[in-house]
């Protein structure tokens, strides 16, 4: 959901984008109001919940206020709030909003002094937003992870400790259910909901957390035809075995190996109705693994009554599932997801299965971000293709953003250099330094 509002004298002004746990927030004031503006106090009440507002939390604090903020208060950590430390940036989000829920927002620009805060009535901007759903029955459901287990919210939390493996395969523990936020359990509703006499086929890659596999026992024996196709690999096989898949039910085979190519690398399930007809999917980055639940940053995608599209998994599943070599297995990716047209209709799906005969692919995504006019949002774990550098380095009025696991080659980094608004986000390896020379 994207919304706008502004201050009632009008020299404030937001932009907002609702998710489904998130809520961004752009502000922009008129250039004289910059002078002297200490930052942004934000106000959240959640509509139907008595005593639920609340100034939100701040990460940084004004040192004159709070020499040191990391001493410890009754044994934990402080809290800080924005009404007393606002927000020095004119970007700020909200992380720890509910689905499906609507919150009364007021953004407060602060002057004045720290400690002795001045707002004035007419600069208040306040704004309903109502976040999405995380899954809507007759559309799309998805779910994001904390991706935290190393995080400061975690520490702070459950203290500085490692789950143990039995906590992570019990999804009815406090740290299993707040690392997963929904993602492990979403994918579990996803098989569990499932009666007899319908089907399921799963393409999945890395397949060893014992709740998933225990679900899908369970489907099994409650007479869903259930047939799993996984990467053949040692640990893959020992799960396996552990939840007591059989590789076949009768005359059915039920478990399919790959081995082809090195690293399959697909993760997704397609429902099927008691006619065998294909209905819905569930797919997304997430491998079946408590790491990929629990610990990595993931996000499960849910598609619901889109038998045309669910098709198109099914087709794919049939082809990879019989563990074709590199040839017949491009030719069946492509033949079953040609390249999409340069313009797809609004609203409309494709998917597009890999491995492919080409790179030609590439060049379609390189078009898109020629095509944006308003952002250009780019996750690149593990490089930038050269197709993708002239439309991110050309100068355009809007963010192009792009987020890397670890930082690029000096070339790409000076290719890619824009001080205004391309912006390039890289982790950090624990013990290793790096240094920019201007």
């Amino acid at each position: 959901m994207r919304q706008t509002a502004a201050s009632n004298n009008g020299q404030f002004r937001l932009k907002v984008v609702a998710g489904t746990r998130t809520v961004l927030m752009a502000l922009d004031c008129d250039e004289a109001r910059r002078e002297g503006l200490l930052g942004f106090s934000f106000y959240r009440a959640r509509q139907g919940a008595a005593n639920s507002g609340k100034w939100l939390r701040s990460q940084k604090v004004f040192k004159s206020l709070v020499p040191n903020p990391r001493k410890k208060v009754n044994g934990r950590p402080p809290v800080f709030t924005t009404a007393d430390h606002p927000v020095q940036s004119f970007l700020w989000g909200d992380y720890t909003a509910e689905p499906g829920a609507t919150y009364e927002f007021r953004i407060v620009p602060a002057y004045g002094r720290p400690g002795a805060l001045r707002h004035e009535a007419d600069d208040e901007i306040t704004i309903s937003v109502t976040t999405e759903l995380e899954n809507d029955p007759r559309g799309h459901g998805v779910w994001f992870n904390r991706g935290a287990i190393a995080s400061q919210h975690f520490a702070r939390e459950f203290g500085d400790v490692e789950p143990s493996s039995q906590q992570l395969e019990d999804l009815t523990q406090p740290v299993t259910k707040w690392l997963s936020r929904g993602l492990a359990e979403a994918c579990l509703d996803f098989i569990n909901e499932i009666p007899e006499g319908e089907g399921l086929r799963c393409c999945l890659y890395e397949f060893t957390y014992k709740p998933v596999l225990n679900a899908l026992k369970a489907a099994i024996d409650r007479g869903v035809d259930v047939r799993i196709c996984f990467h053949g690999t040692e640990v893959n096989r020992k799960a396996v075995a552990a939840a007591e898949l059989r590789k076949k039910v009768g005359n059915v085979q039920v478990l399919f190996e790959r081995t082809v190519p090195k690293i399959p690398h697909n993760k997704f399930m397609v429902r099927l109705d008691k006619r065998g007809q294909p209905q819905s999917i569930w797919t997304g980055s997430t491998n079946i693994t408590s790491s990929g639940f629990l610990g990595q940053s993931n996000v499960g995608h849910r598609i619901n009554r889109h038998p045309k599209l669910a098709a198109k998994f099914l087709e794919y599943w049939e082809a990879i599932s019989k563990n074709p070599k590199s040839f017949p297995s491009k030719e069946a990716s492509t033949k079953v997801s040609p390249h999409p047209v340069e313009e797809p209709k609004e609203g409309s799906i494709t998917p597009v299965f890999s491995p492919r005969h080409t790179a030609g692919m590439l060049q379609w995504y390189a078009n898109r971000m020629v095509d944006a006019t308003q952002g250009v949002m780019f996750t690149a774990a593990f490089g930038v293709n050269e197709k993708f550098v002239l439309p991110l380095a050309d100068d355009r009025d809007f963010l192009r953003f792009v987020l890397m696991e670890k930082r690029p080659k000096k070339d790409l980094e000076d290719r890619l250099r824009d001080d205004r608004d391309l912006v390039i986000s890289y982790g950090s390896v624990l013990g290793e330094a790096a240094f920019i020379k201007d």
